[in-house]
């Protein structure tokens, strides 16, 4: 993913233009084809820039409207390209070469901070209006791309990663050991904290528009778990959900790059390698490449049987791994990792096959994770038995949950 930066001094302080440029050599570090910085009296954006799709090189980061009153800088992957060309009326543009960034910067310019509810994609991004003195940052429904800031009195500032953000003078490093602690208490599922006390994290479709009055978190979208498609045969919801899956693969096979995918037993990375090989991509591309953590003498935790049925039907190069050589412990202080917050307790693994597909010169990486949450819903099925009222059934959910944890 591409890393972006912003820094704003709200009391209007002029910025020092090599602080911007720190930030840039900091996230550097970050595999990427191209960076850049912006500055403008006491505001400063910066961008290193990993090119995954065809169009992407169409961009220069950070983009400025034509005008100058506007510069973007964005972490970003349109899924709806066609859609918004259509609604702005870029064809002319898109005949020509369009980058998604352009595409973003005249959302913002038609829709203004309503636009990210327009987009569909993984999407993390920060623009500056200089003519309403407003910085905007906003985040995908999903949250995929990470995005976090520090609000204080007379400093905004947001980053990819938090070791971008602390590197930025009046940023408080204080540790946060009360939300390092929830970390290890399963279910405790926190949207906008940190390891940090003054560092937060903005939350998954939700925007933050500050001015030199501050600024809070706002949604401009929620999951309605009440919500209900009319009444129809197991087939069609089979049929539809099928599509809706296709769709969801189709659009993330955009690269420049041979795609892979992590593969597990599990029904949900299965099912996306399994979607996947089915759709050729551009020439050159394929096959789909796959990466697996095996646990061979550890028959209990060894999902190799089901791997086998995978790959055994074809269309896809199979790269295993042996997932008891690897060491979380060993691998920490080499991880690749560009941001230090906690991850999950396995999280390793993850990270070796992302080391694994990047050597084999891939940029797009396919998961299934939490695809059995979102199909089963998750812990938000909880709240979606009490909103219905089906209190039986809303306890012996619970108290098996409370036995399994």
């Amino acid at each position: 993913m591409s890393g972006i930066a912003a820094v704003w001094h709200l009391d209007e302080a002029p910025l020092e233009p090599s602080l911007v440029g720190l930030l840039s050599s900091r996230m550097a570090t970050r595999p990427h084809d191209t960076s850049g910085v912006w500055t403008s009296g006491a505001v400063g954006l910066a961008q290193v820039d990993l090119r995954t799709t065809p169009e992407a090189v169409h961009d220069r980061w950070p983009l400025v409207s034509a005008d100058g009153g506007l510069v973007l800088v964005a972490d970003l992957r349109l899924d709806n390209r066609a859609e918004l060309i259509e609604a702005l009326g870029l064809q002319a543009h898109a005949r020509q070469g369009l980058g998604d960034g352009r595409i973003l910067l005249a959302a913002w310019e038609r829709w203004g901070e309503s636009c990210p509810a327009r987009l569909a994609g993984d999407f993390a991004f920060v623009l500056w209006d200089a003519k309403r003195r407003l910085l905007c940052c906003a985040r995908d429904q999903v949250g995929t791309r990470p995005l976090y800031y520090h609000l204080g009195p007379r400093l905004f500032a947001a980053a990819s990663d938090t070791r971008t953000l602390l590197a930025i003078p009046g940023v408080p490093t204080e540790v946060d050991e009360l939300r390092i602690s929830a970390f290890l208490v399963p279910g405790l599922d926190d949207r906008t904290g940190t390891s940090y006390r003054h560092v937060a994290r903005l939350p998954a479709a939700h925007t933050l528009a500050v001015t030199a009055d501050g600024g809070t978190p706002r949604a401009y979208w929620r999951f309605d778990p009440t919500r209900e498609l009319p009444p129809a045969s197991d087939e069609e919801y089979a049929d539809e959900y099928r599509r809706l899956l296709t769709e969801a693969v189709r659009s993330r096979l955009r690269s420049t790059t041979p795609v892979s995918a992590a593969l597990s037993g599990g029904l949900d990375s299965s099912s996306v390698v399994c979607v996947a090989r089915t759709i050729e991509p551009a020439a050159g591309l394929w096959p789909l490449r796959t990466y697996t953590a095996r646990f061979s003498s550890l028959t209990g935790a060894d999902e190799g049987p089901y791997v086998d049925a995978v790959v055994q039907q074809g269309g896809v190069i199979s790269t295993m791994l042996d997932g008891e050589r690897l060491d979380p412990l060993a691998d920490f202080e080499a991880s690749s990792d560009p941001d230090p917050e906690l991850h999950g307790l396995g999280y390793y693994m993850h990270e070796a096959l992302f080391r694994a597909a990047r050597a084999d010169g891939s940029r797009v990486f396919l998961e299934g994770m939490l695809g059995d949450t979102a199909t089963s819903r998750g812990w938000g099925h909880l709240f979606g038995l009490a909103l219905a009222g089906r209190w039986v059934r809303l306890a012996r959910e619970v108290h098996a949950i409370a036995n399994w944890t």
